[in-house]
Order: C-alpha cells, then sequence, then structure tokens
C-alpha cells in the first residue's frame, strides 16, 4: 500500500515555507566570508542576544533533563501582569507562524474561507491550505500594491471566518494614512526622481531580499527602502549621496531631562519590547520600561512617567518636528545612514538621484 493513500490528500499537495538561508550556507555555496553577507530574508536581531537573557537561559540548561512547562504559565502571568490584561487574553506560539497555524486550527476547516491579500504573507496562505480551507485572495494592484480594503470587505460573506489584514506603519518612510494609501518619504522621492529624469514611475514591492539581486540583474533601475549603505553592498549597486541618517537617538521633553548614555541608571527610559534598541540599552546596563507600541512609549514620556523615549532617529525626528517644540531629539547614538541603490548600469539615474536629493537638503 502506497502511504500516500493514508494521507489526507489536500496535506500532499501543501507547498513547503521556504525559509531565510543561514549565512553559513550562504557563504559555503558563493565562497564569502561570513562577515561580508548580509542576511535580509528573517527577521533577525543583528546585535545579538540580550545578557539577561542569556543567563535566564543557562539556568534553564540546569533543568534540561526535565520537561519544560508547554502552557507557559509562569510567561503568561507575567506577560498579562506587564500589558495589564487577563491571562485569558494571552497567547503564547513559538513565534508568530505557530500563533498563526494556531488561529487557523481553531477557526478554519473545509467549507469556510479566509481572505486575504494576493500578495501579503505566504504563512497566511499555507495555514489556509493546511486546514483545507478556501483561499480567497484579493488582488493588490500595481503600481502601489495597495490593499483594497473595498474589494477586501466585499469578498467577506457568511462562510469567512478570518480575515487576515497586515498595515505597515513606519512613519515617516513607509506607512498606510488615512486614505489606505502607502505613503511616505521614501515614496515621495522615488516620485521626484522619475520626474526629474521625464519618466513615468512604476513601483514595485517586491521582499527585501529580491531587491538587489533585481537591481544587479537589469530588472529594476533602482530601490527606495531605507537600505542602509554598506562597503558589501556597494559591491553590488551604487548608492546615491545619502538621503536619511538611521540609528538610535533619545526623544525627550524640552522642559524635562536632557538624557546621556552615561546617566542610563538614573533614567527612566521608555523602548518598545523586544527591538534592537532594547538590546543596545540592555548591554550597557539599562534597565528601560518596555511598551508593546512606540506610540505608548511617546504617550508615557508626554504625560511625564518616563525621561526619554529610545528609537529609530528618523521616526523620532518625525515626532519632534511635530510637537511643536515640547518634544526634542538626542545626538545619533549609532549612525547608518540610508541611501538610493542604483543599478551600476544606470548612472543617469544615480545622477537624478543625487539631484532631487541636493535640492531636498537646500531647502
Amino acid at each position: 500500500m502506497d502511504i500516500n493513500e493514508l494521507a489526507q490528500q489536500h496535506i500532499l499537495k501543501q507547498p513547503v515555507y521556504v525559509t531565510g538561508k543561514p549565512i553559513a550556507y550562504t557563504a559555503r555555496e558563493f565562497g564569502l566570508d561570513p562577515k561580508d553577507v548580509d542576511k535580509l530574508a528573517s527577521n533577525e536581531n543583528p546585535v545579538g542576544p540580550s545578557p539577561k537573557g542569556m543567563e535566564e537561559a543557562r539556568k534553564a540548561l540546569e533543568e534540561v533533563n526535565l520537561y519544560p512547562d508547554g502552557g507557559s504559565y509562569d510567561l503568561i502571568g507575567k506577560i498579562a501582569e506587564f500589558r495589564g490584561v487577563k491571562r485569558e487574553q494571552i497567547a503564547v506560539g513559538n513565534g508568530s507562524n505557530e500563533l498563526l497555524d494556531m488561529i487557523a486550527q481553531v477557526f478554519l476547516g473545509p467549507g469556510v474561507e479566509a481572505v486575504m491579500g494576493k500578495h501579503s504573507f505566504a504563512v497566511y496562505k499555507l495555514a489556509t491550505m493546511a486546514m483545507n480551507a478556501k483561499i480567497v485572495e484579493v488582488d493588490m494592484p500595481a503600481p502601489a500594491y495597495n490593499y483594497d480594503l473595498k474589494a477586501m470587505r466585499a469578498a467577506v460573506n457568511e462562510k469567512t471566518r478570518i480575515v487576515f489584514l497586515a498595515n505597515p506603519t513606519e512613519p515617516p518612510c513607509t506607512y498606510r494614512n488615512e486614505a489606505g494609501e502607502i505613503v511616505g518619504t521614501d515614496i515621495d522621492l522615488a516620485r521626484r526622481i522619475a520626474a526629474k529624469m521625464g519618466r513615468a514611475l512604476v513601483m514595485e514591492c517586491v521582499d527585501f531580499i529580491d531587491i538587489l539581486p533585481r537591481l544587479k540583474a537589469g530588472t529594476a533601475d533602482f530601490s527606495i527602502a531605507t537600505i542602509t549603505m554598506t562597503e558589501a553592498r556597494r559591491r553590488d549597486v551604487d548608492f546615491s549621496e545619502p538621503y536619511g541618517e538611521g540609528g538610535a537617538r533619545f526623544l525627550y521633553r524640552t522642559d524635562g531631562k536632557k538624557p546621556r548614555l552615561s546617566q542610563l541608571m538614573a533614567l527612566r527610559i521608555g523602548i518598545e519590547a523586544d527591538s534592537a534598541h532594547d538590546i543596545y540599552l540592555c548591554l550597557r546596563g539599562g534597565d528601560p520600561k518596555r511598551y508593546l507600541r512606540i506610540q505608548d512609549a511617546v504617550a508615557a514620556l508626554k504625560a511625564g512617567e518616563i525621561d526619554a523615549v529610545l528609537f529609530d532617529g528618523m521616526q523620532l525626528t518625525t515626532l519632534a518636528d511635530a510637537s511643536g517644540g515640547t518634544l526634542a531629539v538626542s545626538a545619533p547614538l549609532t549612525r547608518e545612514f540610508y541611501g538610493v541603490a542604483v543599478d551600476k548600469r544606470r548612472p543617469d539615474v544615480l545622477a537624478a538621484a543625487n539631484a532631487v536629493i541636493a535640492e531636498r537638503g537646500s531647502k
């Protein structure tokens, strides 16, 4: 007997989720030094693990001979207390993929449907297929590839159990406005470069890992995605002059203390939980107050509950500029610069990008 005949038939058609290739594998495959490889395919932390987390991991190893608490009782209790919610409102999973699978297992099955954008996260589709439910994909038309919220609403019917919807929100670079349009400084800059060249702009959303290969292959002329300029990337593409400066900065009230790294232990610093900035502070002996969203930390700063917020400089500068002089940002604690990545065979595009950036700087 063929074992496939015993399996659920829809599972046999299930695609495999392709994860990001480890740096060591890529380096070995192409004969590269691992130090020269920038991995963009996975949501990983480039700063390194928190010393506090490492210490707790070492303690856990002393009990590795015992089964762990699969229900995460203590963890859920601490999260619920920290967030001010009930235990019943917390679900713990091994990353977002498992949580999406759990949601699909609860709500999906044969005869029901899940609605999602055509170009959204692949796991939405995979989780739905695994439960043998119907996938309803709503087009995200070019050139902006925005969610068509009206079309998604129209796709919902009595069989719909889940609507998968992700909302990009990273002002000022790229975010969704009240009209549902993706806008931001990156989008504005792309339009101005095309206008400078007298050409129509055709935008295409691709995975971040595909940006540099597309430029090298000549299937894209330039890319703007708050790409940090590094020497390794310069081997593959040309970069414009910097159009933005990233890196960590403090946001603070102008009528309060001006934060300094040397005063970490004496300051109440708000942070977005589990961010690279969280780890940056912990590595330097800080004990930040963690918030689910950076907006919550900023609200606490305005209310006088904390002394400063540590986050990416571009976003904090936008908030300070809009505060009417009540908020200010510190000098950069770390420095990185964003540039327009350009196909090396398109010096005309590079010249146009630099001209637009120079015009912006002169205003």
